[in-house]
């Protein structure tokens, strides 16, 4: 085999990982983890309960843009001057890259999961917490293995990808099923 179709092949690899992962953890969180949801019985608190758990990857984010500030800062010397050709340390691109890709993984992210707290009912909001963990998670193993290769970060990009396409599709779906007004008092 090509050393492209065994790039190719790990990264299919990874990504079927990754769905197991997420379901392992996903059914091990559902029905072990004491995560409460009682008094979320308006689409406003379910907002309110989801904005507040994405504060997890907000710190993410955050821990991200001081890591690559704090690179930039020891490494002042090999960061490299925008009006000279000398090119920035290897390091600090890996992070800017991690941390630009977690920005536009974010962007994605986090209006899915405000969505998805809308359609979801109480009893179904433990799905959250689980969701906002799995990213961080899968963004650390994202972050982790970039450092170590470009391609080891196929894994952590699998994990953090797949969740937000499954609940773009949900949520597609119930809004073609259920419409915009589902849930909503006036409605």
């Amino acid at each position: 085999m090509s050393p492209k179709k065994d790039t190719q092949s790990g990264i299919i690899q990874d990504g079927i990982i990754a769905l197991i992962l997420f379901s392992v953890y996903s059914y091990i969180g559902w029905n072990y983890l004491p995560i409460e949801t009682t008094g979320l019985d308006s689409v406003f608190d379910r907002l309110i309960f989801t904005a507040r758990w994405q504060v997890l990857e907000v710190v993410l984010l955050f821990t991200m843009i001081m890591v690559v500030a704090n690179t930039r800062f020891r490494s002042v010397d090999k960061i490299g001057d925008p009006t000279k050709p000398m090119p920035p340390s290897h390091i600090i691109t890996v992070h800017i890259r991690v941390l630009q890709n977690t920005v536009e993984q974010l962007a994605l992210r986090a209006p899915f999961e405000l969505i998805l707290s809308t359609y979801l009912e109480q009893t179904s909001m433990k799905l959250i917490p689980l969701l906002v963990t799995f990213f961080v998670v899968a963004r650390i193993i994202f972050w982790v293995g970039y450092t170590r290769g470009p391609f080891q970060r196929a894994l952590g990009f699998s994990m953090t990808f797949m969740p937000t396409m499954l609940m773009m599709f949900f949520n597609l779906y119930c809004f073609f099923t259920k419409g915009a007004t589902f849930g909503l008092s006036s409605a």
